[in-house]
């Protein structure tokens, strides 16, 4: 699995010319507890995100981009708090500032999510979410079906 979130986080590199995006980590949703728990992850390793597992219920963001299937951009992390402030305080204590969350979904279920994180505040402007819009879109395929093959 890691290697492909190498070649993605490179991949994402190349698209938008910016090593700020430093971090691409993906998360697995249990539909039976409602947990998302942290599975793998490249960039700077981090004791509390490598290993964050949290209730989707608890993390408002995350739930409206699992109910509708939509990319979410964070311009600034330090703008946001409760409830989502353990797992945001670890990304803005890690140095990252900005993220995109891309939901996998198959069929019509959630099974889980990819984190794009960046250094910069306001990375994730429509133009770079432009460039990355179609490398996104394949993502989820490939890492489902690469976690299928781990599991």
């Amino acid at each position: 699995m890691t290697w492909l979130l190498e070649a993605a986080l490179a991949q994402a590199q190349r698209l938008t010319g910016d090593v700020t995006l430093c971090r691409v980590s993906m998360a697995v949703y249990d539909s039976g507890t409602s947990m998302v728990a942290a599975f793998a992850q490249v960039g700077e390793p981090h004791d509390i995100l490598d290993r964050y597992q949290w209730d989707l219920r608890d993390t408002p963001l995350l739930a409206a981009a699992a109910r509708d299937g939509q990319a979410r951009t964070i311009g600034d992390l330090r703008d946001y708090s409760d409830p989502d402030a353990d797992y945001l305080g670890a990304l803005r204590g890690a140095g990252y500032l900005s993220a995109l969350t891309v939901p996998m979904v198959r069929g019509h279920q959630i099974s889980g999510f990819v984190f794009f994180h960046a250094r910069a505040a306001f990375f994730f402007t429509p133009d770079v979410v432009t460039r990355l819009t179609a490398f996104i879109a394949d993502m989820p395929r490939f890492l489902m079906r690469e976690l299928e093959r781990d599991l």
